[in-house]
């Protein structure tokens, strides 16, 4: 056990801590909730159920809007992909960094010496190897993501609060955080997704104006776009084809490179 109260680093060496683990996520964060916005106002849905005019309209209106900002949508969602699957990634925040990163919450908690070392080593049990092993085999108490910014978010929400009494606190904090960054992975995933079937509507019935779509961005947005295609769309079941869109998307990704 460590005494988290004795042997804490400062209160500013904590902060900066947390801040540093944040660092770098704050413009991916703002273009997912900007993604959110506009699926919620101005992008229009795709239904093929509509007419073929209306579809046609949709899509050349969304790709006129989204198109330019591809590249950093996609940035965003590769940003933020790990912290949605921190095990895949091989990423898990370490016992000994939530040992230092934990103390920032001592100065939020009234109670004694001993108390509050009580508590701030519960939290640190959180992070101890095998402990959501135990609590998946006896469900006793749920898994909490081990990812790093999820528990700098969960602290940093807890200091803005300024309130903290319980280990419980800490696993609520942190499961709402996660669950914010699953909606912003989710409304830009969904961006990139209605960017990619409108620019894919506006391919297959409108050849000369999805061409012309691309004659004024860059060899990254269409790197971006190409690496959103899969290679065998619309191949029919002829595994070693490509779809025609990808050879087009790659084509031009391989001229504007050039010409840049």
């Amino acid at each position: 056990m460590h005494d988290l109260t004795q042997h804490r680093p400062s209160k500013q060496a904590t902060l900066t801590l947390i801040r540093a683990t944040l660092d770098g996520f704050a413009e991916p964060m703002r273009v997912a909730k900007n993604c959110f916005l506009e699926l919620n106002g101005h992008i229009l849905a795709n239904d093929r159920r509509m007419s073929s005019h209306q579809l046609l309209a949709n899509a050349k209106n969304n790709q006129q809007r989204m198109l330019p900002s591809a590249a950093l949508v996609r940035t965003t969602l590769i940003a933020l992909r790990p912290i949605m699957n921190p095990d895949l990634f091989g990423i898990r925040i370490s016992y000994a960094t939530a040992v230092q990163m934990l103390p920032a919450l001592g100065t939020l908690i009234a109670a004694k010496r001993e108390e509050k070392t009580a508590l701030l080593e519960s939290c640190a049990e959180m992070f101890a190897p095998g402990m959501d092993a135990i609590g998946q085999a006896t469900g006793l108490w749920q898994r909490v993501s081990k990812h790093p910014v999820i528990l700098a978010l969960a602290l940093q929400k807890l200091l803005n609060v300024k309130v903290f009494a319980s280990q419980a606190e800490l696993r609520t904090a942190m499961l709402d955080a996660e669950k914010k960054i699953k909606s912003l992975f989710s409304a830009a995933e969904s961006w990139m997704n209605l960017l990619c079937d409108s620019d894919h509507i506006l391919f297959e019935r409108d050849r000369a104006g999805w061409r012309l779509a691309y004659s004024n961005v860059s060899g990254e947005i269409a790197s971006a776009m190409l690496a959103s295609v899969e290679m065998d769309e619309d191949a029919g079941d002829d595994e070693d084809a490509i779809s025609p869109r990808w050879a087009a998307l790659n084509e031009l990704r391989q001229a504007k490179l050039a010409a840049d």
